[in-house]
């Protein structure tokens, strides 16, 4: 594999984390304020992540995994946007018993708890949304010859 061809997966990498960086932001801040309303972690999880990703979805579908001017794909996307919901609901579904874990079992306070949950489903997320999710189709067609 040369640096060229590791060059764009990068780029998309770092604009994904700068994405997420305002995902995250808007999910810790309302997962603080619903624990600060009384919510349990669990249940303010459960919230603030579907915030954050609903903007997740729209900021890297335009900014992230955006297609080359030529096959730039207009309007709303009923399939792929499907498949975002699904890969954030298995990580949402994986997170939440790992999260109860952390605060039950090793007594980390949430917001500590939730801080390494995103760790690993940053990760998860970014190789997910780009091979499966806003995959090229110039790529597929390069990739099949």
């Amino acid at each position: 594999m040369s640096v060229k061809s590791l060059r764009k997966p990068f780029e998309q990498f770092v604009r994904f984390n700068l994405v997420g960086l305002v995902n995250t932001g808007i999910d810790f801040l309302i997962f603080t304020l619903l624990l600060s309303l009384g919510f349990f972690a669990l249940g303010a999880q459960s919230i603030s992540y579907v915030a954050g990703t609903v903007n997740s979805y729209f900021m890297n579908k335009h900014l992230t995994f955006k297609h080359d001017e030529g096959q730039r794909r207009s309007g709303f996307d009923l399939a792929q946007f499907t498949k975002f919901i699904v890969i954030n609901l298995v990580v949402l579904g994986c997170s939440l018993p790992i999260l109860h874990l952390l605060i039950q079992q090793v007594g980390l306070h949430p917001i500590w708890a939730k801080v390494i949950i995103t760790c690993f489903t940053v990760c998860i997320n970014f190789f997910a949304s780009r091979r499966w999710v806003f995959k090229s189709e110039k790529h597929e067609h390069v990739k099949e010859m």
